[in-house]
């Protein structure tokens, strides 16, 4: 446990004089768009998954993997980023718009 800690710590510090001290900013537009409407995000996700289960979207995806010859936690891999990649392009959308949900 204090091992984990100590080493959470050193790469929260490493970030924070990266990023907030150094100024550096490459790479971080997709965790900024993630960020600026976090709890929209999270609730499309559940929206989209409850979309694709009901629509048997997702049982169609897995099953089609499976006949590929996918091990199933690759296709459980492949699943979860083609989540990402939905949830992203809604978040990607709603910042280009500049629509920001605020609480």
């Amino acid at each position: 446990m204090l091992v984990t800690s100590g080493w959470a710590f050193l790469v929260f510090v490493l970030l924070y004089w990266l990023f907030e001290i150094k100024k550096w900013n490459y790479g971080t537009k997709p965790w900024f768009i993630f960020g600026s409407n976090a709890i929209a995000i999270y609730v499309l996700a559940d929206v989209f998954e409850t979309l694709f289960l009901k629509s048997g979207v997702r049982v169609l995806a897995m099953n089609t993997m499976q006949n590929m010859d996918f091990y199933i936690k690759t296709a459980s891999l492949v699943w979860a980023v083609f989540s990402l990649m939905v949830c992203y392009a809604a978040g990607y959308f709603l910042y280009r718009k500049q629509i920001f949900i605020k609480l």
